[in-house]
């Protein structure tokens, strides 16, 4: 019998989110809202995590449509021919006393 676990986004409680510099003045945040991942450990040690993540690129979201449109637009992600971002992880290493974690 396996010792594998499946986890499940809790998408009501989770969030994609970045936050830049512009200009060395301001900073500009945004988040991605359509997002999920497929995440298995060997029991509850999420030293041992293996992680695939997907965002949907066009569900990007600064609170300007401006600079939104411009983010989906060829000169970033051009949603039009690249619909997901992908992120891979394999390795998984405690980052404090806390129970964090960080990717690597």
């Amino acid at each position: 019998m396996s010792n594998e676990i499946k986890w499940s986004v809790d998408q009501s409680h989770s969030e994609i989110a970045f936050k830049i510099r512009h200009l060395m003045i301001v900073h500009v945040k945004g988040s991605f809202k359509i997002f999920d991942a497929s995440i298995y450990t060997t029991g509850s040690d999420f030293t041992t995590a293996q992680i695939d993540l997907w965002i949907e690129a066009a569900s990007i979201t600064t609170g300007d449509k401006k600079r939104d449109q411009h983010l989906k637009a060829a000169d970033f992600f051009d949603v039009q021919k690249q619909k997901e971002i992908t992120f891979s992880s394999s390795t998984t290493k405690k980052a404090d006393t806390s129970g964090n974690h960080a990717l690597w």
